[in-house]
Formats: structure tokens, sequence, C-alpha cells
């Protein structure tokens, strides 16, 4: 999917539970190359299956999970990214903000303007295993205060993990606490 010019959207934005996009090509995005959730109340987008997307030049994130911003509540959960690809966006290359229990499958987040990987504040045990997060402009994995109980396995940066959150737990990289 390719943006058309003054396009303002997302390339894809899944508001269901239990759907699947499988090698989609998102570029030139308006908004988000792919939205998981919105951000009113009422949208279910559990059980995502993200297989192989490829979002590049996106006027903000490459992907982005977030859902319902006003509830305690998310239900942007239970999520697969399997080998992601976000390069050259404006904003992210993933974003989770208020998602739980998303895993992340060998990631390749590269010369994003923003962060390659990051867990904002109300992100809640998500998992990335494996993967490579580098020549991103404003930090390559950040993980923001108030995010809680994510993990990173074995995730390649070329500079150590930003780790603002608590109870993160981090095998084989350098982490900034």
């Amino acid at each position: 999917m390719l943006g058309q010019n003054g396009n303002g959207g997302d390339g894809y934005v899944i508001k269901a539970n239990g759907a699947v996009l499988e090698n989609p090509y998102v570029a030139d995005m308006g908004n988000d190359g792919i939205r998981i959730g919105t951000d009113a109340a009422g949208t279910n987008a559990n059980s995502f299956q993200l297989i192989r997307p490829v979002c590049v030049a996106n006027s903000r994130h490459g992907i982005y999970v977030n859902d319902d911003n006003t509830a305690a509540n998310t239900d942007a959960n239970a999520g697969l990214m399997l080998s992601p690809v976000c390069l050259l966006n404006a904003g992210d290359g993933i974003k989770i903000d208020r998602g739980f229990f998303n895993t992340i499958v060998n990631p390749l987040c590269e010369s994003n303007t923003g962060t390659g990987l990051l867990f904002a504040g109300n992100s809640l045990r998500n998992i990335v295993f494996g993967g490579d997060v580098e020549a991103n402009t404003a930090a390559n994995i950040v993980l923001d205060s108030g995010a809680t109980n994510n993990q990173i396995y074995g995730t390649d940066s070329t500079t150590a993990i930003t780790d603002n959150g608590t109870g993160t737990i981090i095998f084989g990289r350098l982490v900034n606490k």
C-alpha cells in the first residue's frame, strides 16, 4: 500500500479481534503505517497477528499499538508481530503504548526519526525476542517511566537500552537505568 500525496491517514487500522495481516507493505502514509486499536473506548483489537510487515517512510510511526487512552484497561493485547521491518518513519519504528502481553519476534527497526522500539508509559508485559534496532535518531530502544514488566531477549542495538520502566527483564544488552 503506497500513500497518496496529501494523505493524512493510517495505512492499515486493526479494530477487531483475531485480525491477521500477512506480508503487508505500507509506505508514505500521512500518519501510521499500521495502527492497532483506536483512541476511543470500545475497540477490541486483541490477538492480532502481523506476519512480516514492512512499514517504510510513514509520517508518524511504522507500527503503533495503542487502544483507549482514557481507560485503565486496554484492548490491544496478546498480539504477535513476526519479523516486522520499520524503516525511515518520521516517528518511532514500533511504539507500544496501551498494549499488554504482545510478542515481537525478530524486529528490524532502523533509521527512524524517533525511537526504533518504544515501550511507552502504559505498556505492560510485552516481550521482544531477537532482532536488530539501530541507527534511529532519537534512540534505539526505550522503556518509558510507567512501562511495566516488559521483557527483551537478545535484541541487538548499537547503543544501550534506556530503561525508565519498572520490572523490566533484559538479557544480552547494556542498559542505561
